[in-house]
């Protein structure tokens, strides 16, 4: 894992990557409300992998950050998605404990990405 200022160099949300999603759907309404939603199940998606890292349960974690890294590179939530990528790389090697100690670091990246993402989805 990276330090916490080094993932900082990292943007919380790009805007284009979510214009793109729009542009994809063809509807700007249906990629706002997949942002939105995502940002309104944070706490949800968060205590799922948090239980599963601290179980040292390995195929649940790896499921549960395999999710919030594919939605957080579909809503262009570029630095949550490169903490789930790092995050990833400990539980396919079982370095459980190391996880365990980084789910702050995970969860305090979620929270400002999904405020950031609420803000944006906003405009």
């Amino acid at each position: 894992m990276l330090s916490s200022e080094e993932y900082g160099a990292l943007p919380l949300v790009d805007p284009a990557t979510l214009a793109n999603l729009e542009y994809q759907l063809d509807s700007r309404f249906i990629a706002r409300s997949f942002a939105t939603d995502f940002g309104a199940t944070w706490e949800c998606r968060f205590a799922c992998l948090s239980y599963a890292v601290e179980t040292q349960d390995r195929l649940n974690s790896l499921d549960a950050v395999l999710s919030l890294k594919t939605a957080s590179i579909m809503v262009g939530a570029k630095r949550l998605a490169r903490v789930a990528e790092d995050l990833e790389s400990l539980v396919r090697l079982a370095e459980l404990s190391q996880a365990a100690s980084a789910l702050g670091l995970v969860w305090a990246c979620g929270f400002k990405t999904k405020l950031a993402l609420l803000a944006l989805c906003r405009k």
